[in-house]
């Protein structure tokens, strides 16, 4: 059974401290349009072009760095733009009434309080000055044997 938990996180002890990137999105919100600067983690990148050459037989591979536009939020598809016309839509948002919200997902690997190694991966999402992350842990027993990087904050 699954279970999901939300710790809070020390900003200043997690952008000084190294991290194995997944997937890094940070979306830009300004009235009804919507920019989106999706970085892609080399350890992600790797798998996922080698399962899509895998199954759907693809000679391109996924570039590590993606950007998108949307004209209306939460209606229609977003369409992928060049870095600079994202730069250029990005200089027409007014950002002090833009809302940033920046989402990472990363691998953690860790030596569990039982001493057997393990894995899992931690959503940090960045939402103005409050940093949360969430992880979902396969069952009860990777949620006890659990060692918190140090700036996770566990739930009191």
């Amino acid at each position: 059974m699954a279970i999901s938990m939300t710790y809070h996180v020390d900003k200043n002890l997690y952008f000084n401290s190294g991290h194995r990137i997944m997937l890094d999105t940070t979306e830009y919100t300004y009235k009804c349009d919507m920019l989106v600067h999706l970085r892609i983690g080399k350890n992600l990148g790797i798998r996922l072009n080698t399962r899509l050459r895998c199954v759907f037989k693809m000679d391109t591979a996924l570039q590590n760095e993606q950007f998108f536009a949307k004209k209306h939020y939460n209606q229609g598809n977003s369409k992928s733009i060049t870095k600079s016309t994202f730069e250029e839509k990005k200089k027409q948002f007014d950002m002090s009434e833009t809302a940033v919200t920046r989402e990472i997902v990363e691998e953690y690997a860790y030596t569990g309080e039982d001493g057997s190694p393990d894995e899992l991966q931690i959503q940090v999402k960045v939402d103005g000055d409050e940093m949360i992350a969430v992880i979902d842990f396969k069952d009860e027993s990777q949620l006890n044997n659990l060692v918190c990087p140090a700036w996770l904050i566990p739930p009191a």
